[in-house]
């Protein structure tokens, strides 16, 4: 399938004249650089104006090849720029020809009819680039090849004795062969075969090792005369190409690498997991897909991506049944930025699978919090959590947090249950966090978390992470919690209206023999309302009182039956516009008659 980083091949392409493999005796001895291209070649910002030369080319210099190249190497210091010229021009005016490359008919490859007709596939891209060089006397070679590109299928071996499917090209510059690719800077073709005039940067002048990724050079169908042309100082076998992994342009970009997995072919029994990490680029936000071959059916909900500590992440999949299936992995660098890009992909034979398979609750990229989680009002440790193992169906994840921390908590599962709040509370003690669940059946569940910047101060909460609950068992008490989607306990704000801190230390209390008292104390009288908040319908009445001194605030109440209650706390709004009431926080009450505690 076609995707941002296909690749406009040219898989049965008749390659017309093949540069001899000996080359001309004028040209240097071919030989791996002895620099890197970051050492080598200026970044991009140093182009600026030979490109815009390149981009404003008159209509009139394209009447031949020599007029073109005379034009455009006018302003150019050095053969790099030269270079850079060419390959800007070609990317940017002339089209890959896809519709003659789906029909299998392709029209004349020499450099001057691409030229005229701004069309071609790669061997007149490769033509024309060779023959712009000539006409200044730069040293360049026109290679063929093959190439993992459009159409490629990751079980597909290459063998020497099948037609090469791609041209590329060599330069001299500055000292040292390169290799650049300007059919693939140009844009790739999609799924419809349908050509995308997209840039590609990557291609000018790349490392070899990164364009030995998805081009073998096999030429006069010598493999070891060929060699040389991979521009390597150990040269890979037509074997080793065949079976390695294929990065997409920006997991090249980003130094995407596998410490696992380095073939694109993955034998999966039960399970696999793919450790990875990207070296030139701090990755922010991951994702994959997982697509079932026959069916087209998605599975990512069967895909588990966790960051490790040291940068680097894991891709766990648990296929749900037997076959083929594509893995493909995305990330983003930019964390404001809402687009992904893909970095590789795998192509997975699952020959076995483990007995009830249990999908993912629904997420997109890793699981945890995001690092800014301080900006919420969380410590940094919070971040540090992405998967709790729950035990008999109970989970607790406690963590530190700002008193002003103003969040919600959402429990999903894989089968999007309704009503899940019931099982699931926060409140806060001392400082700290707690989140509790009480899992009603086995499986995965997600913990979402929303939260307001406070250091923004936007007023609308913002999901920031999701916790990944697993649960082998259910839990064996099924009484609900009431709802409530933030935290038991007072919030900051009740210390506007007289609250001490000391009131804000707890959200939680325990009914002995289902009477309660709470005291909270203040810094002066508060003209307090209260309202109960049963989990369960119910016909009987509470009784519930609240007295008030100069120091404090006396809550008492009688619970009818045995469950879970909440108490919310409202004060008189002093303000004229606003609800009359304003919400101060509530309390969570926990009576069963066998007095022990709670979860």
């Amino acid at each position: 399938m076609g995707s941002s980083s296909s690749i406009a091949s040219s898989r049965g392409d008749t390659l017309e004249t093949v540069q001899p493999i000996s080359g001309h005796d004028a040209d240097p001895p071919i030989k791996p650089p002895k620099k890197r291209r970051s050492d080598a070649v200026p970044p991009v910002s140093e182009f600026k104006y030979i490109d815009q030369h390149a981009l404003t080319a008159p209509k009139d210099v394209t009447s031949s090849v020599s007029s073109l190249a005379k034009y455009l190497v006018k302003p150019a210091l050095d053969d790099m720029e030269k270079v850079r010229a060419f390959y800007m021009w070609i990317t940017h005016n002339i089209s890959y020809d896809a519709a003659g490359f789906q029909r299998d008919y392709i029209g004349p490859q020499d450099a001057e009819s691409v030229l005229k007709m701004a069309t071609g596939v790669c061997e007149g891209f490769a033509t024309l680039f060779k023959e712009l060089c000539r006409e200044v006397n730069i040293p360049c070679k026109k290679i063929s090849g093959f190439a993992k590109s459009f159409g490629h299928h990751p079980e597909h071996k290459f063998t020497a004795d099948e037609d090469t499917d791609h041209a590329w090209n060599i330069v001299f510059v500055k000292g040292d062969w390169w290799p650049i690719e300007v059919t693939w800077g140009t844009g790739p073709i999609d799924k419809n075969y349908m050509f995308i005039r997209q840039y590609e940067e990557i291609h000018f002048l790349m490392d070899p090792n990164l364009f030995a990724i998805k081009h073998f050079p096999f030429m006069e169908n010598s493999l070891s005369e060929s060699a040389m042309y991979q521009l390597l100082r150990k040269p890979i076998s037509l074997e080793e190409f065949s079976k390695a992994a294929v990065p997409y342009n920006r997991g090249i970009e980003w130094g995407f690498v596998s410490t696992t997995h380095r073939n694109h072919v993955v034998d999966v029994e039960m399970s696999c997991e793919i450790t990875a990490r990207c070296t030139r680029a701090e990755v922010q936000r991951m994702m994959c897909g997982l697509v079932e071959e026959n069916t087209g059916k998605d599975c990512c909900n069967y895909v588990l991506i966790r960051k490790k500590d040291d940068g680097g992440f894991t891709v766990k999949v648990t296929p749900p049944r037997t076959g083929n299936y594509t893995l493909k992995i995305l990330g983003q660098i930019d964390s404001n930025c809402e687009s992904f890009h893909p970095l590789t992909s795998y192509f997975l034979r699952c020959t076995s699978c483990a007995e009830s398979v249990k999908p993912y609750p629904k997420h997109q990229g890793l699981w945890g919090v995001q690092s800014n989680a301080s900006a919420y009002g969380f410590q940094s440790d919070f971040t540090k959590t992405d998967v709790v193992i729950a035990k008999n169906g109970a989970a607790e994840l406690i963590f530190n947090a700002r008193p002003e921390s103003d969040f919600t908590v959402l429990l999903k599962d894989a089968d999007d249950t309704k009503d899940l709040y019931k099982f699931i509370m926060a409140y806060s003690k001392n400082g700290q966090v707690h989140i509790k669940c009480r899992l009603p059946k086995a499986g995965y569940y997600s913990l979402r978390l929303f939260a307001r910047n406070l250091t923004t101060r936007a007023p609308e909460r913002k999901h920031i992470g999701s916790i990944l609950i697993q649960s082998a068992d259910a839990h064996p008490d099924d009484r609900p919690y009431p709802k409530q989607p933030g935290p038991w306990g007072m919030r900051a704000k009740a210390l506007q209206y007289g609250f001490t801190k000391d009131a804000l230390s707890n959200g939680i209390f325990f009914a002995e023999k289902g009477e309660v008292e709470i005291k909270l104390p203040t810094d002066w009288k508060i003209d307090l309302s209260l309202e109960i908040v049963p989990a369960e319908k119910t016909n009987d009445d509470t009784n519930i009182s609240v007295s008030e001194t100069d120091s404090s605030v006396n809550i008492r109440a009688q619970f009818p039956s045995q469950g879970f209650y909440g108490i919310k706390l409202f004060a008189p709004n002093s303000h004229k516009e606003g609800p009359e009431r304003v919400y101060l926080g509530a309390f969570l009450v926990d009576y069963r008659k066998n007095d022990k505690p709670f979860l």
